[in-house]
């Protein structure tokens, strides 16, 4: 497959899970963003190790940085997926390009972009 039509569904595929990033927190995502935004490394950096906070610590920082940088609202908290879900999906035409071929590579990038399942686990 040419470079113009692996950038074309790249950039077709960023735009649809785009559309659903302002859509409300659901019950999980709500427990992520208040102990995000409730993490102060700064005063307490004992948190982030476990002590008071049930959470692996690198989705927390994620979500952390996320606040900071663009505040506390449901864009700041769905962007961190969103990029999660792109280095997946960058590994995942590797892998299958490494595999399979270069044709491979873009049919498993097709079907991870435009599947249910991994556009609801993008947003989450």
């Amino acid at each position: 497959m040419s470079n113009k039509w692996l950038i074309l569904l790249i950039v077709l595929g960023i735009g649809i899970k785009f559309l659903g990033i302002n859509n409300i927190l659901y019950t999980d995502e709500n427990g992520w963003a208040i102990d995000a935004s409730l993490l102060d490394i700064a005063k307490d950096p004992d948190t982030i190790i476990g002590k008071n906070v049930p959470h692996t610590p690198i989705p927390l920082l994620s979500y952390a940085l996320a606040a900071k940088f663009l505040g506390k609202n449901a864009y700041a908290f769905r962007i961190v997926p969103i990029i999660y879900s792109m280095l997946g999906l960058i590994f995942i035409y590797l892998i299958a390009k490494e595999l399979y071929g270069s044709k491979a590579g873009f049919y498993a990038l097709f079907l991870s972009l435009f599947c249910f399942w991994p556009y609801i686990a993008s947003l989450q």
